[in-house]
């Protein structure tokens, strides 16, 4: 959590998983001792919903990069939304067209 670390250290941590978070590195920059004794507090395998930081590896797990969803399901989401949008947009139209209508009539 942020407020748990310093802002350097919060810094150094930030720096080094965009610095392809290296296993190496990560005991060379001192990572490793802000994560025990900042984040492990909590981040352990007794916690439940949290990750555990307790092994290098889970650490890694979480510093891939995500790269979001692929155009094609962008696409595919986009175009259902817009017509079924349109659809409702047309439909609503049409009803408040035949209120007008009858509002006239009486």
């Amino acid at each position: 959590m942020k407020g748990k670390a310093t802002e350097k250290e919060s810094f150094a941590i930030i720096q080094w998983v965009r610095d392809g978070a290296d296993e190496q590195e990560f005991t060379n920059s001192k990572i490793d001792k802000i994560i025990e004794s900042k984040c492990e507090i909590c981040h352990n395998s007794g916690a439940s919903g949290i990750p555990d930081f307790a092994e290098f590896e889970n650490i890694k797990q979480l510093t891939k990069e995500d790269q979001g969803a692929t155009f094609s399901s962008l696409t595919r989401v986009s175009h259902i939304h817009l017509f079924g949008i349109s659809f409702i947009f047309m439909f609503v139209g049409i009803i408040f067209s035949w209120l007008n209508n009858s509002v006239k009539s009486i």
